[in-house]
């Protein structure tokens, strides 16, 4: 094959995989604050085609993060804004979450987004997870709580999602140390339920902690 024509086909290959949408960034980190309900990022970029681009679909890989564009065809030479806000909940520590892009170009240049959440603890427990054994004795166990250093958040009570344990709520520290206690009415059969922690900070923010409990 004449080398000439290798050539036109690997400039061809080339021109093939790269996206006409030229993002600014295709990851970004954010952190929340404290008490922060949901967190707002955008996402810059620009069409560099000689041709218009239709934006088909932009999809996410959870219920916890809504993205859309500013609009839906863009000029060539345009900018855009694709705008993103992630839920934060009662959830926790480090997130990633991805940003699928669909345009009217071939299906190798959509994109996916990268978007790293971090949600740092506002309240310390000594353990998240609590497991007994299938049959061993149903025994207390306990956590500690604790509102991370600056913060005063008085908790109130505590409920679990499943009937089959038992928990309570009690106050070492007013606004500073809890202990909650968890015990499963019977280890006879496998059971599994979440404890929420409800509270409220000296400034009036509602506040929502969970650990888990697990016969298995």
């Amino acid at each position: 094959m004449p080398r000439f024509f290798l050539s036109s086909l690997f400039s061809f290959a080339l021109a093939s995989s790269t996206s006409a949408l030229e993002w600014k960034t295709e990851s970004l980190h954010t952190r929340t604050t404290p008490f922060q309900s949901a967190i707002d990022v955008v996402f810059e970029f620009r069409n560099a085609a000689a041709h218009a681009v239709t934006i088909r679909n932009v999809r996410t890989n959870c219920d916890c993060l809504d993205a859309t564009t500013d609009q839906k065809i863009y000029s060539p030479g345009a900018n855009g804004r694709l705008s993103a806000r992630f839920t934060v909940g009662d959830r926790l520590g480090l997130y990633e979450r991805t940003i699928m892009v669909e345009t009217d170009e071939a299906a190798g240049q959509n994109v996916t987004l990268k978007l790293n959440i971090e949600v740092p603890e506002i309240v310390a427990l000594s353990q998240r997870v609590l497991d007994w054994k299938i049959g061993s004795p149903s025994r207390d166990k306990t956590v500690l709580i604790k509102p991370r250093p600056g913060l005063e958040i008085d908790f109130h009570s505590a409920q679990a999602t499943n009937e089959d344990f038992l928990v309570h709520l009690k106050t070492i520290k007013q606004d500073e140390i809890y202990l909650l206690t968890i015990k499963p009415k019977s280890t006879k059969r496998a059971a599994n339920a979440a404890i929420r922690i409800s509270g409220r900070d000296n400034a009036g923010h509602d506040v929502l902690v969970s650990a888990y409990a697990n016969v298995k």
